[in-house]
């Protein structure tokens, strides 16, 4: 059986955690799970900091500066996501249960990663369950993919100019 492709999109907030109630789901029936989280690589995570003190099966790597793309950072957010995508081959090969790509979807949108380079890990997943997160999922992975869920925003409080919430949003 092959692994499936589960994508988390939409401007709702909750993409990641969905995410992260699979891999906790993962991990209560011990099985291997990792995570590449590209764009946060230097963004404090709460969950990070929880899968770090586990004694369970996970590793997390972490690629890319800040989350926000400026033309003077392009090149140097792509080197670090390609170098997070090159993880997450490693990863593949090491047959984990699953494999959360965070933010891979907004990589995609902003021409970080290619699609093409994307679709050669996960046409090698095997019985590997990948999930995909972030904004703006792009035609191609969504058609290729076995279950997509849209996360709406209906309101924010960002739009209240209320901060990030630690333990809440990150």
């Amino acid at each position: 059986m092959q692994g499936q492709i589960i994508v988390y999109t939409g401007n709702g907030r909750g993409k990641t955690s969905a995410a992260n109630g699979a891999v906790i789901r993962a991990l209560s029936l011990d099985k291997k799970v990792r995570i590449v989280q590209f764009l946060k690589g230097d963004i404090p995570s709460g969950e990070v900091k929880f899968y770090n003190n586990l004694e369970k099966d996970i590793n997390i790597y972490r690629a890319g500066r800040n989350f926000f793309i400026s033309e003077n950072q392009r090149e140097e957010q792509r080197e670090l996501a390609l170098k997070g995508l090159q993880r997450a081959f490693n990863y593949l090969s090491q047959n984990p249960f699953l494999l959360v790509l965070d933010e891979i979807n907004t990589t995609l949108f902003h021409k970080l990663i290619r699609w093409e380079e994307l679709k050669l890990l996960l046409d090698k997943r095997n019985k590997t369950h990948i999930i995909a997160t972030g904004r703006g999922a792009n035609l191609e992975l969504i058609e290729y993919s076995d279950t997509v869920s849209e996360i709406k925003e209906i309101k924010h409080a960002y739009q209240k100019s209320k901060s990030a919430i630690k333990g809440i949003d990150y």
